[in-house]
């Protein structure tokens, strides 16, 4: 059964420099690190309202990973989080999903990296689907859902995309590998 407390893979960059997928950890500052690399645009993204900073409660929910309701994923660039990405159980084999990548490494193939790795472990756990909602306007989130490569269908619904990726057994993302 996979670990993945202890989940650790390697991933390149376009530019050729390796960065870690890896499972986030208790002593992970991920709330700072989302302050310093997502600019008021991410993170209006990311979390669907105006604002740049999250209360104790929202803090204390993505700290608090449990690996078995909640798995989540950094993007670690020399130490650096640049990026995270995670998945909640919410049903029996159903779990939503989000990700955010740093401003300044967005554009590079992270987000998707990480979430064909999140999907890996997800299918591992017996989830089945994986549900994503973002703004309709938000091209990016939704290129990289689409080129996951699994069977997905997206609704829109009032002024949201409900996009939900089929982890069915015989689909596998296009060039995944874990360490």
């Amino acid at each position: 059964m996979l670990d993945a407390v202890n989940y650790r893979a390697i991933e390149k960059l376009r530019d050729g420099r390796n960065y870690i997928i890896r499972a986030q950890r208790r002593d992970d500052d991920i709330i700072e690190a989302l302050h310093l690399q997502a600019g008021l645009r991410s993170f209006y993204l990311r979390f669907l309202t105006r604002k740049h900073r999250l209360n104790n409660v929202e803090a204390a929910f993505y700290l608090n990973v449990d690996f078995i309701r909640q798995v989540a994923l950094l993007a670690d660039l020399d130490g650096e989080i640049i990026g995270g990405a995670r998945y909640y159980i919410w049903s029996p084999g159903q779990a939503d999903i989000a990700f955010i990548v740093g401003d300044a490494y967005q554009n590079k193939g992270i987000a998707s990296a990480m979430l064909r790795h999140l999907a890996f472990i997800a299918r591992e756990a017996g989830i089945s689907d994986l549900h994503a909602h973002t703004l309709p306007d938000n091209r990016r989130a939704l290129r990289v859902l689409d080129k996951l490569g699994f069977p997905c269908t997206a609704a829109r619904k009032r002024n949201m995309m409900h996009v939900t990726l089929h982890l069915d057994s015989k689909a596998h993302p296009n060039g995944f590998q874990a360490a």
